[in-house]
């Protein structure tokens, strides 16, 4: 490993703990058509291709992030009509969003109310159940498109004027069992909301309603926002949450400075390589009694 006197995004950029021969790397390789080693930091269960999802940064790995991802801007809620309905956007899987009964609920009485006309656009692998699902909401317009890239993942979401972070099931810490392996890790990634989605929501800046999920509150919490104005659960909270954010321009107009702010200062390549160098590093030292290896000595060439 080597000394501390580049900066952190030199360190992952010339992948100081590159192991090209570990199985996770070539199944990586294999998946991906090949990722570059001067960009990516590579271990044997874990590899950071920092110049894999943004072809921005593939190109010139030097740009900073948030140059290449747009930024959410909010329409007043005068701005909606026909030719302009209010977006709600959703990425991921279509599971989530079937089985959070609450929020398709209240996505009908929404399209049925006396508000704004009401789109949901989903990213996503073509899902006909979801779509016939939603067709059967009357007044609610729904489009679909597959997932290509996070580049136009972004674009979408920034173009959109609420998204949508649905749960599994209104409540599942009551059916999760040892039967799905580590039953804190499937309630919090595999049998709740999948946090990730509000996170890419953040990087553009765009405000989300969720369910009420401790990652999804810890963020907000972070961004400085009131986490109990964008989450819900049940028909009531769901429909009064994405309402109440639609009718208030001002207030998504700060929500989506602060998710942005806290994204450049969180989410970016050099905070995540620092915070994997700190790890790797206390694991390095706490084995170093038994093997005699010192972290913080300077590699040889």
């Amino acid at each position: 490993m080597k000394t501390d006197s580049k900066s952190q995004w030199e360190w992952v950029k010339q992948a100081d703990l590159h192991m090209a021969n570990s199985a996770m790397h070539g199944l990586f390789h294999s998946a991906h058509g090949g990722l570059s080693p001067e960009h990516s930091v590579v271990l044997r269960l874990v590899e950071v291709p920092t110049n894999y999802w943004s072809k921005k940064l593939r190109d010139d790995p030097h740009v900073q992030m948030y140059s290449s991802i747009p930024l959410h801007r909010a329409l007043g809620f005068e701005q909606y009509n026909a030719a302009r309905p209010a977006r709600l956007c959703y990425h991921g899987n279509q599971y989530h969003f079937l089985e959070e009964a609450g929020l398709i609920a209240a996505l009908g009485r929404l399209a049925a109310g006396r508000g704004p006309p009401i789109q949901v656009s989903l990213i996503q692998d073509r899902s006909e159940r979801l779509l016939r699902t939603l067709a059967g909401v009357p007044n609610l317009t729904v489009t679909q498109s597959q997932w290509t890239s996070m580049d136009d993942t972004f674009s979408q979401l920034a173009s959109c004027d609420l998204g949508l972070v649905p749960n599994v099931e209104e409540a599942p810490s009551f059916s999760v069992n040892a039967d799905v392996g580590n039953p804190q890790i499937n309630l919090k990634y595999k049998g709740s909301t999948n946090a990730g989605r509000a996170y890419v929501m953040a990087q553009v800046g765009l405000p989300f309603v969720s369910s009420p999920e401790p990652e999804a509150a810890e963020l907000l919490g972070a961004a400085g926002l009131r986490s109990h104005e964008f989450l819900a659960m049940g028909a009531d909270t769901w429909a009064a949450s994405i309402m109440g954010l639609l009718r208030d321009a001002g207030r998504r107009s700060r929500a989506s400075q602060a998710l942005r702010t806290f994204a450049e200062r969180e989410l970016t390549v050099e905070p995540e390589a620092a915070e994997l160098e700190r790890r790797i590093r206390a694991a390095l030292s706490a084995a170093r009694g038994q093997t005699g290896y010192n972290a913080s000595a300077p590699a040889q060439a």
